[in-house]
């Protein structure tokens, strides 16, 4: 394959749609994806929670099974075929790939910057309070979501980062369940109750959101 893409590294497709690349299992030209944004020249969604951008909206998230309506009526190139369920899946050819973005490589430029707003002042201290209560480092990290992509509200984005190494997690979930037990940490565990679902539809039939030890 042209580029060795690991799951929530992002593609971007020659139309300008975002794809986050699922897992490490693939056909032979071809990611599995989920289509995440789709620019707002091609794409028009009434959920109040879709619009991406700061000043204006520049893209629209798609939710539940819009993306694959999307793609199925307007670019079913990136319908592909996937082998082992024996039926089309969403997804991105190698030939259709313009752009890809590494969660790691912009956490570390976001880190890095001069500039930081609320958004990323706010992760760079998750980060700082995991690095203070483990060894991890913030190079096994990466940011995805959004701040990959340059386009988050630094008031109502969610912070999203992934951990590389099955080492790396195992100790992120241990710190987490450290850090979640201190009462003057400034970090807490949303799943601790139901309260955080309440008011949602929980969708999962044999997965409960408190099995995991962590949610922020």
């Amino acid at each position: 394959m042209a580029a060795k893409l690991r799951d929530r590294d992002a593609i971007v497709s020659e139309e300008g749609l975002i794809f986050r690349v699922l897992g490490y299992t693939h056909a032979a030209d071809a990611y599995f994806s989920d289509l995440e944004y789709a620019p707002s020249t091609v794409f028009k969604s009434a959920n109040p929670k879709a619009p991406r951008g700061a000043e204006q909206t520049e893209y629209f998230k798609l939710y539940e099974d819009e993306a694959w309506k999307f793609l199925q009526k307007n670019f079913p190139q990136h319908l592909i075929l996937h082998e082992m369920l024996g039926r089309k899946t969403i997804g991105v050819t190698n030939r259709h790939i313009k752009q890809t973005r590494r969660p790691n490589q912009k956490l570390k430029a976001l880190l890095e910057a001069h500039q930081k707003d609320s958004l990323v002042a706010a992760m760079q201290n998750v980060l700082q309070t995991v690095a203070q209560h483990s060894s991890l480092k913030t190079s096994s990290f990466g940011v995805f979501g959004s701040l990959l992509h340059g386009f988050h509200h630094p008031s109502l984005s969610d912070i999203d980062l992934i951990i590389y190494g099955g080492k790396e997690t195992h100790k992120l979930v241990n710190t987490l369940q450290e850090i979640y037990a201190d009462e003057s940490s400034t970090l807490s565990n949303e799943f601790r109750s139901d309260e955080s679902i309440r008011s949602k539809q929980w969708r999962f039939v044999n997965l409960s959101p408190f099995c995991s030890g962590f949610g922020d």
